[in-house]
Formats: C-alpha cells, structure tokens, sequence
C-alpha cells in the first residue's frame, strides 16, 4: 500500500514522528497530502519554533494567507524578534528598530490587509516590554517614518498613541517633522495631536526651525496650526538662535511673525553669528531695521567677511568710528594683516536642537525630498585676504589720516609692519 492509499489517521500518526522539514518535503508529493499535513506543519512550527519565524517571515514578504494560518493555530500575534535573523534572511525589509513585532513588520512596509489582520488576533498597538528584547516601539512610528498615511490611520484608528516620552523623538509629531511630510503632520492634527507638547526639553517648533533640510512650510504649517511661539520662546530669542541654523526662509518667516530678540540683546546675537551667515541672511536682517555697530563691522572685518563689508558700505555705514584705544575699521584692517596672526573665526552659541543617541533606532531618519530655501550660515565660508578688506575700506572712504590714541595713522602701521599694505593706503590717497 502505497502512502497516497494511507488512512488520513495513519499519514497523521507518521507525520507526527517527521521533523518539521521532512514534513515539508512531504507536502510536496501530492495534493492530498498537502491539504492533510498542513495543518500539522503549522502547529508543528508554532510548537517548536520558539521566535515564530515562520509568521515573521510570512508577514515581511506579505503573504496573508500563511499569517492567517499562523495565527489560526496559535503564533503568538506579539512575538518579537530582533534585528539578526531579519538581516540574515533574503527578504526585501529594512527595519527601523532593533526590536520587531509581526505588527511593527507589517506596518513598515505598508500592508494594510496584514495590519488590520493583526489587529483582529489582538496585535499591541502600544509599545510593550517584552521578556528578553526590552521594550518595542509602538507599530505606528514604523508606519510613519515609511511614509505609509493610509497604514498610519489605520492604526491611529485603533488608538495607537500619538504622544508619549518613551516613544522615538517623542512620539509622531516629531518624527513626521524629521520626515518633513506635512501630510503626516495634517493627519495627526486631524486625529487630534498637540503640537506644544516638548520632549526633553524642547517643542516641535524648537526642533523644525533649526534644520537646514526642512522646507519652511513645516513651520508654517505649525504656528498655523497651533504651535505656541511664546512657549518655545519662553527664553527671549531662543527661536532665532536656532533658527540661524536653518534656513533663510524660516528665518523671514519668523521675522514676519514677530520672532526677534530683546533690543539690549540683539545687537549681542547678531555679532555672534554676523562673521559665519551668509551674504543673504545679513540682507534680510538690514530689510528688518537692522543697523550695525562698530563691535559688528569690526567682527566683519576681523573675519574677512569682503562681502558684508562691501554691503554695509553700500548702505552707508560711517566707516571712521572709533573703538578702543581709537582705533578706527582701518587701522584693525591694517593690524589684521601683519604675519603671522591668522584670521578670527567667530564660533557662537550653538542652540541647535539636536537628538541624542537612541539605542533603540537602527535607521538614520532622512527627509524626503522637499523644496528647501538657501541655508542662514556656512560655516565652510569663503575669507578675503586681509589686503582685500584693506582696499574695500579705503574705496569705501576710510580716513586715511586717522589717529588712534597713540598718535598713529593706518599708514604709519603699515610703514612699520607692513610695506605691501603701505602701498594700498599710498595709491589709496589718490583716490
């Protein structure tokens, strides 16, 4: 009597003493077999398959149908599984973080038919300690840094939390912030998130102002939508020092909205970061009011900034202002170019809203493609030859004949230390 001939009871009690791969093979001779023994290959997967591959991998190539039979006969709908044997297999699945769930796979890659199967079988929308993996991220953040909307409400429909500390950057708001997707933004608030809720110690407002990579309508669309100035400026002017390092167009949008420093305070700001902004960013602060010191243009000429020197003379700055020990712009030009002293470089406050390292995260979060304004500050910006400031001051009308509090003129340093720049002020008086 051949197999096939068997009473199903007999193929049954031979299946039952066949290692699990054996049982495989044994699918595959005939039809009859395979609608026998299968049963028996799934429950014996989920009996003696302790991290419950078989669902892992059936969820991550999605195959729906063999999750529905995992789960029929038993896989645990929360097992977790780390990021090793996801790696080691060949299937086409980056996660985001170290620890998995059947949930959090099917979310990342967006399977809404898997998801809300999950979630019929009690999928944990939460994150959740788990014995021996620590403490998974709930399902929803995978959806989201995905880019899945349609997967994202689906859960957020099941109540997946939106906010809470324990989660990635605190919850959605800010990871969709870190995506730059105002879609996502315009789902959560529609499912009702607060956009003024901070997350060690900063508000979703702090953190898109200062990002280079993100388009200004992500700030935009949080003050329109709610997000509080006056709490994440509770420190006057700590939106503009982070806003410096983002780009132009938030800046302005900032300057619209009222955003500035205390009067006593902002001349200070400006000098801190005047020798590192771009040529545009300086524009945009003279466009609103701004008018600068002797401290900033002798930070400007100290810092070799040609460009932003040539542009406060061309709004008429008074070039013959005198500081300390009555030093005029000329007679510091002159000083700046005797050897071996090297240039100043400003270096100011870094009030960047930065994350720290989270063990937890496997996968850098990256911005997509967006249209984003020219950046405030570079800090790889080009200096001008101390010679060349000297020569921008003179044909801006610099006194050559001016004296500092020992008596010295701009040419009388130069003839002592050096014959180069004499030469400039010399062919300077012909002017």
């Amino acid at each position: 009597m051949t197999l096939l001939e068997l009473p199903t009871e007999l193929v049954l009690l031979i299946a039952s003493s066949l290692p699990e791969s054996a049982l495989a093979h044994l699918l595959q001779v005939h039809r009859s077999l395979y609608k026998v023994l299968l049963p028996s290959l799934y429950q014996r997967h989920v009996r003696d398959n302790r991290l419950q591959l078989g669902l892992f991998w059936s969820v991550a190539t999605g195959n729906e149908a063999a999750v529905n039979h995992f789960l029929h006969y038993g896989a645990n709908v929360n097992a977790c599984i780390g990021i090793i044997p996801i790696r080691r297999a060949s299937i086409s699945f980056q996660p985001w973080f170290s620890v998995q769930t059947p949930l959090s796979i099917a979310a990342n890659i967006g399977n809404n038919m898997i998801v809300d199967l999950l979630l019929k079988h009690g999928a944990n929308v939460d994150g959740f300690p788990s014995p021996g993996w620590g403490t998974t991220q709930p399902a929803v953040l995978d959806a989201l840094l995905s880019g899945h909307e349609s997967t994202v409400r689906l859960l957020l429909m099941h109540k997946s939390p939106i906010q809470k500390p324990n989660m990635e950057l605190g919850g959605l708001v800010n990871c969709a912030i870190a995506k730059g997707e105002i879609s996502l933004l315009k789902l959560l608030v529609e499912f009702g998130a607060d956009l003024n809720i901070p997350w060690q110690g900063a508000y979703p407002l702090n953190r898109s102002v200062s990002s280079p990579k993100l388009s200004t309508e992500i700030v935009r669309f949080l003050l329109d939508n709610g997000a509080d100035i006056g709490l994440t400026n509770g420190n006057p002017g700590i939106l503009l020092d982070q806003a410096i390092h983002g780009t132009i167009g938030t800046l302005r949008l900032l300057l619209d909205r009222g955003v500035t420093y205390p009067p006593d305070r902002f001349e200070q700001w400006f000098e801190t970061w005047v020798g590192r902004c771009t040529l545009e960013t300086v524009h945009l602060f003279l466009e609103y009011g701004y008018a600068p010191n002797l401290e900033t243009l002798s930070i400007v000429v100290r810092a070799q900034r040609g460009d932003i020197l040539q542009l406060f003379i061309d709004r008429g700055v008074d070039l013959n202002m005198k500081g300390t020990r009555g030093l005029t712009l000329l007679h510091e030009a002159v000083l700046r170019c005797i050897p071996p002293e090297p240039p100043v470089r400003m270096v100011g406050r870094a009030a960047v809203c930065r994350r720290p390292g989270r063990e937890n995260l496997v996968r850098k979060i990256e911005p997509v493609l967006q249209r984003v304004s020219p950046t405030c500050m570079n800090d790889n910006v080009e200096e001008d030859a101390p010679e060349k400031i000297v020569r921008c001051l003179v044909r801006g009308g610099a006194d050559l004949n001016a004296l500092d509090a020992n008596g010295r003129t701009p040419l009388a340093l130069a003839r002592e230390f050096h014959l180069a720049i004499q030469q400039i002020l010399i062919d300077g008086e012909g002017i």
